[in-house]
């Protein structure tokens, strides 16, 4: 089970990295990962980014799909 410190260690270390690479990358499922970084996300620690891609790069955030889920560690939250 992923926890909310293994999502922001490996975020943080990427600083960017797509929710296909983030999910078995802390060992969970997408929408597991999803909502632990929805948490940081409310927090102000992550900027959740939308790709278009083809899927012709050949990386993993590439299904084929017309976007893909990326997601960025924000060093320091914005203030209040």
């Amino acid at each position: 089970m992923a926890t909310l410190s293994d999502v922001r260690r490996y975020l943080s270390e990427r600083h960017r990295a797509s929710l296909a690479d983030i999910a078995p990358g802390v060992g969970t499922t997408a929408d597991a990962a999803r909502a632990l970084l929805d948490h940081w996300a409310a927090r102000g620690r992550v900027r959740h980014l939308t790709a278009a891609c083809d899927g012709r790069c050949g990386k993993s955030c590439c299904d084929g799909s017309a976007y893909a889920e990326i997601y960025e560690w924000v060093d320091r939250p914005p203030a209040a």
